[in-house]
């Protein structure tokens, strides 16, 4: 039972984490195309003697506005579990075309993600920004990625924030299968890199006593 409260502390000291969530697209739907996406992992952890990864989970919608340009939304499950209604809002646009470029393209996006607090009401906005430089093999059937982006902290002065950095950068690099109708994702990324994990509630595995390394799966299925 003890266990099992820690791991309840557990989840409840990286529901803020939850937006940090694998890339279910790194190239743009084709226009009026739509996917739907889910994923499973989070940061990695020490628990019981064992390294897990905390098992955070989301789902999500895009829609192709153009060939460039596809809109995507996502929403957070572990964290409403948890009473933190979860919405991330954002766009991916194509910088850089893959077929004209040695099957290396650039792509870049945004997202707001949207925090609700069932319990005392609160409302908190985070934004995001990020690249992915992108390399395509095998006829278009494998694609490796790898990229980076900044989650801003909006609340203002310091003593709202629960952090005095005002922004938490993130590295990644992923594999993603790509099929006809299916895709599927495998990242690791480099949460806080900049941030010392000891002598916290959560005891994150990081290089270096640095920021936490996460793993995710994903899997998304285009209409």
């Amino acid at each position: 039972m003890k266990k099992f409260f820690h791991l309840i502390l557990y989840f409840l000291g990286i529901i803020s984490l939850q937006n940090c969530a694998p890339v279910s697209l790194v190239k743009p739907l084709e226009k009026k195309k739509i996917a739907a996406s889910a994923s499973l992992g989070g940061p990695l952890i020490k628990f019981s003697g064992l390294i897990i990864p905390i098992p955070l989970a989301s789902a999500g919608v895009s829609y192709g506005l153009s060939d460039k340009t596809t809109l995507t939304s996502n929403v957070g499950i572990t964290s409403l579990a948890f009473g933190v209604g979860q919405l991330d809002l954002g766009f991916l646009q194509l910088i850089l075309n893959s077929e004209n470029n040695y099957n290396v393209g650039l792509s870049g996006y945004g997202k707001a993600h949207l925090f609700m607090d069932r319990w005392k009401g609160e409302f908190r906005f985070y934004p995001e920004f990020g690249l992915n430089v992108f390399k395509e093999f095998g006829q278009g059937k494998h694609l490796l990625y790898s990229g980076g982006s900044g989650w801003f902290e909006t609340r203002f002065p310091e003593p709202e924030r629960n952090a005095k950095n005002i922004w938490i950068p993130m590295i990644h690099i992923g594999y993603q299968r790509v099929k006809a109708k299916w895709n599927l994702t495998y990242e690791l990324k480099w949460i806080a890199p900049q941030e010392n994990n000891q002598n916290i509630v959560v005891d994150y595995i990081g290089p270096g006593n640095n920021g936490s390394l996460g793993f995710y799966f994903g899997l998304t299925r285009k209409f």
